[in-house]
């Protein structure tokens, strides 16, 4: 990143000189990212700054108060990662969020991008891992994490890969590496504690593998909302009855069998265990 800085400094002055706005523009974006990617808090918002200057001159407002936003959060002290909101497009944070109605997506946002070396090597990892070819899938994640120590994709998908070859104290502590890079990415909280029942012994791999399925999908075809979430109510339903004494483990390995074979018949619900109610709603945010 640094050997980037003085050619893409250069290339802003040029555009200065020749009055080209979009190119300014485009420079300066690219020399906030290279100091936010180094850390360097305050050259980055410098340059959102004269960034958000220019678009208001351009006559673009909305831009340039969106930019203006974004310089006093990086200025603040950008969290590793966080969420927003994209309504119909426009990118809003949680406390800026307007009532208004659209298409709405929640969308994971790090204080930094993802270099191109690395997102290549996460693309070929997970290609291996779809093959099977879990060894290779492992080398692709290091060089991944090696050409951007701050990505959490690496380390996130080769938790999983850790698991699949039952290596779980190794996927625990590739699941906590994830978090410190990027807390709460995606499932790494859950995972986690699946990979930790199963480096205690409490979880046996064939659960593990069965969850998989429930809540991944491997078969091929979409499922509606309705049917992901009675997946997700079968699983959290059996473990917690295993967790609880209340189901042996063979008897919960028969159980997960069946709950694949209805699954497929679209009578999902018959499989829930009989006895008290496993769960509530506050216990799964516990």
């Amino acid at each position: 990143m640094e050997v980037a800085r003085a050619p893409t400094e250069q290339a802003l002055r040029l555009c200065e000189a020749a009055g080209d706005h979009d190119g300014v523009l485009a420079y300066l974006g690219n020399l906030y990212e290279l100091h936010r990617y180094r850390g360097d808090a305050g050259a980055a918002a410098d340059r959102l700054d004269r960034r958000s200057a220019m678009l208001d001159q351009l006559g673009q407002g909305g831009e340039a108060a969106r930019w203006q936003r974004q310089a006093a959060l990086v200025r603040a002290g950008e969290p590793l990662c966080r969420v927003v909101v994209e309504i119909d497009d426009v990118t809003w944070e949680l406390s800026d969020l307007p009532a208004a109605r659209g298409r709405v997506r929640f969308l994971f946002v790090r204080n930094r991008i993802e270099l191109q070396l690395s997102t290549d090597a996460v693309a070929s990892g997970t290609a291996a891992a779809e093959r099977g070819d879990r060894e290779a899938a492992l080398d692709h994640f290091r060089r991944a994490a090696a050409a951007d120590p701050f990505n959490p994709w690496p380390s996130y998908h080769a938790s999983m890969v850790l698991l699949e070859l039952r290596r779980y104290g190794e996927a625990v502590e590739s699941y906590r590496r994830t978090e410190a890079l990027a807390p709460g990415w995606y499932h790494c909280r859950g995972d986690r504690w699946l990979a930790e029942r199963l480096a205690a012994g409490d979880v046996d791999h064939a659960v593990f593998q069965a969850v998989r399925q429930l809540l991944d999908g491997h078969g091929g075809t979409a499922c509606s909302a309705e049917r992901g979430l009675t997946r997700c109510v079968a699983v959290f339903a059996i473990c917690r009855a295993v967790h609880d004494g209340r189901m042996p483990r063979r008897l919960a390995r028969r159980r997960w069998e069946s709950t694949l074979k209805v699954q497929r018949e679209g009578a999902l619900a018959t499989t829930l265990p009989r006895s008290r109610p496993c769960f509530t709603p506050v216990s799964l945010m516990n």
